[in-house]
Protein backbone atom coordinates (compact mmCIF):
# COMPACT_ATOMS: atom_id res chain seq x y z
CA UNK A 1 0.00 0.00 0.00
CA UNK A 2 1.13 3.43 -1.08
CA UNK A 3 0.77 6.28 1.68
CA UNK A 4 -2.03 8.39 1.17
CA UNK A 5 0.51 11.99 -0.01
CA UNK A 6 2.38 9.24 -2.37
CA UNK A 7 2.01 10.52 -5.61
CA UNK A 8 3.25 7.14 -7.62
CA UNK A 9 0.00 5.39 -5.84
CA UNK A 10 -1.47 6.06 -9.12
CA UNK A 11 -3.78 8.47 -11.43
CA UNK A 12 -7.00 10.09 -9.61
CA UNK A 13 -10.34 9.36 -10.24
CA UNK A 14 -10.96 12.40 -11.67
CA UNK A 15 -8.15 11.95 -14.57
CA UNK A 16 -9.55 8.68 -15.40
CA UNK A 17 -12.91 9.96 -16.49
CA UNK A 18 -11.87 12.76 -18.31
CA UNK A 19 -9.42 10.99 -20.29
CA UNK A 20 -10.97 7.41 -20.34
CA UNK A 21 -7.81 5.46 -20.22
CA UNK A 22 -4.04 5.26 -19.80
CA UNK A 23 -1.90 8.16 -20.83
CA UNK A 24 1.50 7.73 -23.00
CA UNK A 25 3.09 10.49 -22.86
CA UNK A 26 5.92 10.86 -26.24
CA UNK A 27 8.42 13.57 -25.91
CA UNK A 28 10.53 14.38 -29.22
CA UNK A 29 13.19 17.02 -30.26
CA UNK A 30 11.45 17.50 -33.68
CA UNK A 31 8.22 17.31 -35.13
CA UNK A 32 7.21 13.68 -33.11
CA UNK A 33 6.01 12.66 -36.60
CA UNK A 34 8.01 9.37 -35.82
CA UNK A 35 7.34 9.00 -32.32
CA UNK A 36 3.32 9.39 -32.69
CA UNK A 37 3.47 7.24 -35.51
CA UNK A 38 5.19 4.41 -33.23
CA UNK A 39 2.67 4.28 -30.48
CA UNK A 40 0.18 4.11 -33.21
CA UNK A 41 1.78 1.15 -34.48
CA UNK A 42 2.45 -0.28 -31.41
CA UNK A 43 -1.67 -0.05 -30.39
CA UNK A 44 -2.26 -1.30 -33.87
CA UNK A 45 -1.25 -4.72 -32.51
CA UNK A 46 -3.91 -5.00 -30.74
CA UNK A 47 -7.39 -5.82 -33.03
CA UNK A 48 -9.98 -3.71 -31.19
CA UNK A 49 -7.51 -0.67 -30.94
CA UNK A 50 -6.65 -1.43 -35.06
CA UNK A 51 -10.40 -1.90 -36.50
CA UNK A 52 -12.44 0.55 -33.86
CA UNK A 53 -9.55 2.93 -33.32
CA UNK A 54 -11.32 2.73 -29.19
CA UNK A 55 -8.24 2.43 -27.12
CA UNK A 56 -7.71 2.86 -23.69
CA UNK A 57 -4.81 5.39 -24.04
CA UNK A 58 -4.69 9.14 -24.38
CA UNK A 59 -1.31 10.32 -25.86
CA UNK A 60 -0.15 13.06 -24.96
CA UNK A 61 3.31 14.69 -27.66
CA UNK A 62 5.59 16.84 -26.57
CA UNK A 63 7.51 18.17 -29.55
CA UNK A 64 10.37 20.58 -30.52
CA UNK A 65 11.99 19.84 -27.15
CA UNK A 66 15.65 20.82 -26.92
CA UNK A 67 16.56 19.91 -23.53
CA UNK A 68 15.04 17.25 -20.79
CA UNK A 69 15.89 17.58 -17.60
Amino acid sequence: MSPKGDSRSGSSDDEKEVNGGKPIFMVSDGTGWTAEHAVNAALGQFDYCLVDRVCPVNTHLFSGVSLFI
